[in-house]
């Protein structure tokens, strides 16, 4: 009997070793807490963002005083002005030197503020009491006038000179910058006073003239 092997046998079958499977992790329980803490946020930065878009349309839209202008003022004055016109005529006197009285007419333009002005409040101590009348003799160079109504008015006294029997003072103009070859500066301004703008302008004033 042969005993040489045979050649003709099937390959035995390869041996298949199964997949390891490694248990999953049940997911995490999700805290409650997170979401409304999540939710919470999420309404404080919408509300947040609204109270910036509120507080940028209705912030106060004042007028920002000219402090070179406060600078070369001495009286603040809160007044009611008047339209005047071409016609208008305003007397101007002063006694000059050898106590001689110096006599001049002012005339008016037409769409701006006429001469005398009615005092309204009293802003500092050095200035015109409220209701007074007083004459402001550049009034109608002025820029900023909108027509009728209470503005803001930063003055310096014009001597002892009167305008049509009111003291008379000078509206101060604004100086012109550093290094500017354009003159004596821009026309004397005037600031709207309205009830919206008052508590803005007053802290200005106060800032501007302790």
């Amino acid at each position: 009997m042969s005993n040489a092997p045979n050649n003709n046998a099937a390959p035995a079958a390869p041996v298949v070793t199964p997949p390891v499977t490694t248990p999953t992790a049940p997911p995490p329980a999700r805290d409650p807490r997170r979401r409304v803490l999540l939710i919470v946020s999420s309404v404080l930065l919408v509300s947040w963002f609204g109270w910036l878009a509120y507080t940028a349309l209705t912030k106060s839209r004042a007028p920002v005083i000219s402090r070179a202008q406060a600078a070369g003022a001495k009286v603040p004055v809160r007044g009611t002005l008047t339209t005047g016109n071409k016609d208008l005529r305003a007397g101007h006197q002063f006694v000059g030197d050898r106590n001689v009285l110096i006599q001049n007419v002012f005339s008016g333009k037409d769409d701006k503020p006429a001469f005398v002005v009615t005092v309204t409040e009293q802003l500092n101590p050095a200035g015109p009491a409220a209701g007074e009348k007083i004459g402001v003799g550049n009034l109608p160079e002025a820029a900023g006038y909108k027509g009728p109504g209470e503005y803001l008015l930063l003055l310096v006294r014009d001597g002892d000179a009167t305008i049509d029997g009111a003291p008379a003072y000078v509206l101060v103009g604004v100086p012109k910058s550093p290094g500017s070859d354009t003159g004596d500066g821009g026309s004397p301004l005037l600031y709207p006073w309205t009830d919206k703008h008052a508590d803005d302008l007053r802290m200005q004033v106060k800032r501007m003239f302790p």
